[in-house]
Formats: structure tokens, sequence, C-alpha cells
């Protein structure tokens, strides 16, 4: 099939142990069904390729709260359209770029995918997505990537490649030449040097499990769950707070941004929650900015963890994870079900860990390509009961947010199948700050403030060895900081100051830094996102 905006992707579909496609999306059905409800319609599949170019497991997009799937077209046009909305916005002085920035999220995330296998060779399902796929979201910038690289106009799209979690491509092709396009990050690669270095996905399979796993699904001859049965065969846990977790869009590179949004759970507060935290961990954040080279908003422990002035930046010597905090490493194998026991264990206990797949980046090491691995931060895990088997997920940020400018980082929120893992990262909290921590009410992000106009800077402390505040001033997004007051008189419970903005910026944020009366910093906050003086 093909549309007037981009032919949907093939596949070599003659390939051993073939599951039909019908029965590919009965499957599918019966996922989205528990996971979304039954008010959902699905498109048109289409297949994703290993290396080889066979078919490796057919993709089934889903619109939800509807009865009908749009038109491809209407997709395109209305992404476009969004996003055309969001640029215009980003270039009004009289308006902030998040404006209409929920209206785009919004319809991006009312779309879903389910990966179904396309052979028994594999688990049945190995992906819920729960966004718009990227071949409806970039798949035309995409194109456009390869134009300039290819430098021809007249290229198709040919293939789109699942290598294992977020290693997905893009493949064009012109008369004389292909490249292969990240369906996250847009950057070009190619083709031989993608294939030399895919990860053995064979290697973390059970070939005895997968083989019953479908015997189980054959002998349930496919049939619908009842609605009635969802609460029993539906189970999604999440740590309890998890929206103390910072999400941040990829920044340096994956490991250092989903070690982060895990630090980043133990100090910070969700309004949601009633400006609930995790006690006595404050000072791991003390501010946040805008990355001046990547523009995301990220915490500044991020440039404490990484040496930004090497090239490529590296891990810090020495860094110790403030307040004696450390991490374990274990290995996931075969042998012992990709650490799911352990993966279930550390969620039910309430804790956010770093999950790592293979299919990262590749590097150089000796001269040879070799094949990377991928962190994402988990903070949960589905299991659903269909058809005689317990289908495992685990539930991740996948540290890669906003698409080329589209949608934001809220769209990393992905499930995969638990036989991916081949490792985690276990934050283990060390001392702490024994209760005394302070957080920002006001203003911390999207607000409009005017230039000298009197206006509160609030903020909440508790312990008791909190003395007084200095409060700083950004006009940059947090990257230069001029101070307002230095040591102000602070309470425990509520403060705050009167303060007159004398300059405007679209890019303001308010710090603050909590001393004792030995003047010893033990904490500090800032603004979570930009605000406005106009």
């Amino acid at each position: 099939m093909s549309n007037n905006y981009l032919d949907l992707p093939t596949a070599n579909l003659e390939i051993e142990e073939k599951v039909p496609e019908d029965k590919a999306k009965k499957i599918a059905d019966s996922i989205a069904f528990s996971v979304w409800g039954e008010k959902i319609a699905c498109g048109v599949s289409f297949p994703v390729s290993d290396e080889k170019g066979e078919a490796v497991a057919h993709v089934f997009p889903y619109f939800c709260n509807s009865t009908r799937f749009p038109q491809h077209k209407e997709i395109f046009d209305e992404v476009e359209r969004l996003r055309s909305e969001n640029e215009k916005i980003s270039q009004d002085q009289k308006h902030s770029k998040e404006d209409l920035k929920p209206n785009l999220s919004k319809f991006i995330g009312s779309f879903g995918s389910i990966y179904v296998s396309a052979t028994k060779k594999g688990f049945p399902v190995i992906r819920i997505s729960h966004f718009l796929h990227p071949y409806f979201l970039i798949g035309k910038v995409a194109k456009n990537q390869a134009k300039r690289y290819l430098k021809d106009e007249n290229v198709k799209l040919k293939k789109y490649y699942f290598l294992g979690p977020h290693k997905e491509f893009f493949e064009f092709a012109s008369k004389k030449n292909r490249i292969l396009i990240h369906a996250k990050t847009l950057r070009p690669e190619k083709p031989e040097i993608v294939f030399a270095s895919k990860p053995s996905l064979d290697s973390l399979k059970s070939k005895q499990e997968i083989k019953d796993v479908w015997k189980q699904i054959e002998d349930s001859k496919l049939s619908l769950i009842d609605v009635d049965e969802i609460s029993q065969t539906h189970t999604l846990k999440l740590i309890a707070n998890y929206e103390l977790i910072p999400v941040i869009n990829w920044t340096y590179w994956c490991v250092p941004t989903a070690y982060m949004m895990v630090f980043g759970f133990w100090d910070n507060a969700a309004k949601s929650k009633g400006y609930a935290t995790i006690g006595g961990y404050g000072r791991l954040i003390d501010y946040w900015f805008e990355h001046p080279s990547s523009g995301n908003n990220v915490p500044n422990m991020l440039d404490e963890m990484i040496d930004p002035t090497l090239s490529p930046p590296t891990w810090r010597a020495g860094f110790n994870y403030d307040y004696n905090f450390s991490v374990q490493n274990q290995k996931a194998t075969a042998a012992n079900y990709w650490l799911w026991k352990t993966i279930k264990a550390i969620i039910d206990s309430g804790k956010p860990f770093v999950w790592s797949v293979p299919g990262g980046a590749v590097s150089r090491i000796d001269g040879k390509v070799v094949g990377g691995r991928h962190a994402m931060t988990a903070f949960g895990y589905h299991i659903l009961n269909l058809f005689g088997h317990s289908f495992r997920f685990v539930v991740v940020y996948n540290t890669w947010g906003a698409i080329n400018g589209v949608g934001d980082p809220s769209q990393q929120y992905d499930e995969y199948h638990y036989s991916y893992c081949d490792g985690i990262g276990r934050v283990l909290p060390g001392a702490g700050t024994n209760g005394d921590h302070a957080i920002i009410i006001s203003p911390d992000g999207d607000e409009t403030l005017q230039v000298s106009k009197q206006s509160q800077i609030v903020w909440y402390v508790w312990g008791n060895k909190i003395a007084n505040t200095t409060i700083s001033f950004s006009a940059d997004g947090g990257n230069n900081w001029s101070p307002i007051v230095n040591a102000l008189k602070t309470k425990i419970g509520w403060n705050s100051y009167t303060w007159t903005p004398n300059k405007t910026t679209q890019k303001a944020r308010i710090r603050i830094q909590c001393y004792t009366n030995s003047k010893d910093l033990i904490a500090a906050d800032g603004s979570q996102t930009n605000f406005k003086i106009s």
C-alpha cells in the first residue's frame, strides 16, 4: 500500500515458521483490548525487518477512543499542522512555545502500536508503544534527510528495521544507493556499519520457552478475551510516586540520561502529589538549566557526572554519587530468566533502576565495529495473562523523547518484552541529608511575570539545620546566575521573598541555595522550566 506521503515499508515474508498475519492481528487485538479498552481502531499493519530484510515482526497501529483509524493523509496532515503551529508560537515573543505543545502531545499520545512476531522463533509480542509510530510522526522528515544525504529527490522508503529495542531504522533508496535513518535521532547510518554491529538477540532467548508459548496460543484458538476478564488478566505495576522521576531527553548519551532520571527520583518534588518528595536525599540536584549543546532541560547534576570538556564527553573520574550513593550491576541471561524475578522485586519495593538492552549506538574498539547497549529508566512491569500464557513487559522511559522537535519527552513511556534485558543497574541510596531539604514553589516554570512589578518567590523548607537562603536569577535558561539576595534568614516551612524583576526575558529561572549557620550548603532547588518576564 502507498499514499501521497510515504510508502509503507516492505519485508521478505518467505520466512521459517511464519506466523500468518491474520493470526498475528488476533494476538495484537487481544493485547490492545487489554491495554487500551474496547474502543480502539486498528490501522493497516506493516512489517519490520531484521538485518537480512526478513520480516521479524508486524506492527499494528491503533487509534484509541475511536472506532475509525484515520486515513494516513489525515495523520500526516495533523502532525504537520500542529508542528507548524508550535514553530509559529516559538517565534512569537508574546507566547511561550509551551502554549500549544499539549495539543501536539495529546494527538501523538492518542495512538499506540503492538509489535507481534512474524515468526514462531521469537516471543509473540515484543513491544507495546503508547504513542504515534515514527512512520507517521517523522517518516516525512526522515525521507527529506535521506534526500539530502543521497543527493537525490527520487528516494523511496523500502524497509523499516527492528534490530532490538531502540535500534530501529528507516531504509530509503535511490536508483544508485541506499541509507538508513535512525527512527529516533534521524542520524544517517551506512547499512554495512549498522548490520555489522547488530548484537545477537538469539542468544538472549530460550527456544523451548518460545516453543511452549506458541503451543499455548495454538491450543487457545486465539479467542478474544471477555471484557469481564480484564481485571484478572491485566496487571500493571508502577512504583509509587513514579511522577517524581524527571523525564529527561537524551543528553550526552543514554547511560547518563537514564541514571540522571533515577537520581532525580530521589531528589524531586511533584506538585500533583502535594509536593511529595522521597525524604532525606536532597542536594543531588541543585537546579535545572537548558543544556547549551542540546537545548534539553536537564539537572545540573548531569554535568557533575560527565566532563563535557572531553571529546566525547566522559564520566568524571572519581564521581561517587553524592551522599555515598552506589550502583550495583547485574547481568541478565536466559539462565536467570533475564532477571525477571529481580526486576519484579525492585519495582515491588518502589524503586526505579536502569534497564540495559542490546541495540545501542555503534562504536569502534581496537579498530573493530561493535554493537553497543542501550540504557533506559525502568519504573514498572506489565503482565498480561492471555491465551494461557503470561506476557511480561518492562515499563520504561526510553531516554529518547522529542523527535526532531516533534512532541516532547513525555513520549518516552514504552514497554518491551522482558527477554530483551541484558543487564540492570540498581542505584542504592546512601546517607542523604537526614530530612533537611528545600524545594522552590514559585516561580517554577511557565509563569508570566511583569517587569517593574512586585512578585513573590516562594519555597518550602524541611528540617532544622537550614538557617538562611541565597536567591539567584538567570535570564538565559539557567546557564548564568546573578544574586537577588544573600543570606536571607529562613525558617522551617513556608518562606517567601518579594522581588521586582528589572529585565524582560523568555528564559527566566530562579534558584534557591540553603545554608546552615556554619555556611554549609545543605539544600538547593531551582525553577523546573523557564518562565517569562514581559
